[in-house]
């Protein structure tokens, strides 16, 4: 399969980037920037490199990420893995910023990998969201940062605990 993995620059994203190049799968990783100040993420940038095709400065979303797509194409599965997490230990999280970061143009998103024959999204969520988990009290949203990512979800039209929506 080719998959289009947005994230691959946080710890789960390198994770799920060397989990599918050893199943055999074909990872194509657009980044947000061309390189980053961070030594932590610049590392796991230079790993992803030994098991995925790197796209610098191709946020989702963006006018790069759609011309990746049309060139690029076509590839199985889009997996959005990129979410907003600056400061997401901080109970002054910019949950709308990051909501808005996560969804950017998202609907023309959607249509241009529809029609480059993109079948399936793959949304990753968090143990942080509502939702997730288990017990007899209500799963809420367990930080800022976990409501952007249930607010995330449900703008993909997914409901707690759904990761896969078919676009076709």
């Amino acid at each position: 399969m080719r998959l289009l993995l947005t994230g691959i620059s946080s710890f789960t994203g390198l994770w799920f980037a060397r989990a599918l190049a050893a199943a055999g799968h074909e990872v194509i990783a657009p980044l947000r920037a061309a390189a980053y100040a961070d030594p932590l993420r610049q590392g796991r940038i230079d790993q992803a490199a030994k098991v995925a095709e790197l796209v610098p400065a191709a946020p989702f979303g963006s006018d790069a990420f759609l011309d990746l797509i049309a060139r690029r194409g076509p590839f199985d599965v889009l997996c959005h893995h990129a979410a907003e997490a600056a400061n997401h230990k901080s109970p002054d999280f910019d949950v709308e910023g990051a909501v808005a970061a996560n969804t950017f143009n998202a609907e023309r998103t959607l249509a241009a990998a529809r029609k480059a024959g993109v079948r399936r999204l793959v949304l990753t969520g968090s143990a942080f969201e509502a939702g997730e988990g288990q017990g007899s009290q209500p799963l809420v949203a367990f930080s800022p940062y976990g409501l952007s990512k249930t607010l995330t979800a449900r703008a993909f039209a997914l409901t707690p605990g759904d990761t896969v929506h078919d676009l076709v």
